[in-house]
């Protein structure tokens, strides 16, 4: 899966932030509706991370700045995931809407 997104996104590049838009891929993951429970876009349920991590503290809806609305999964170029913020992150997609 590293080598996929690799393959996509390119190499890291170390003098961007870490939370830089090119830095990062969403994934057509979300935890909307409820929270904590992963789906695709199509619905179905995330079933499988293929042994990567969450960035720490991840995924915690932004509980610890005292926030929510972290629901969009996002992976970065060095291998783990993110639960951003949907409505102030703008990121590159790899995901099928519905109806696309």
């Amino acid at each position: 899966m590293k080598r996929l997104i690799k393959h996509f996104m390119g190499d890291v590049d170390p003098t961007l932030r870490i939370f830089h838009p090119d830095n990062w891929i969403w994934l057509g993951g979300n935890d909307l509706n409820p929270e904590g429970e992963w789906k695709w876009t199509d619905g179905s349920y995330v079933e499988d991370f293929y042994g990567m991590s969450w960035r720490v503290p991840n995924p915690d809806d932004a509980q610890y700045i005292g926030q929510t609305g972290q629901d969009a999964m996002s992976f970065s170029k060095w291998g783990e995931f993110d639960d951003s913020f949907t409505h102030t992150r703008k990121r590159a997609f790899a995901c099928q809407c519905p109806d696309s």
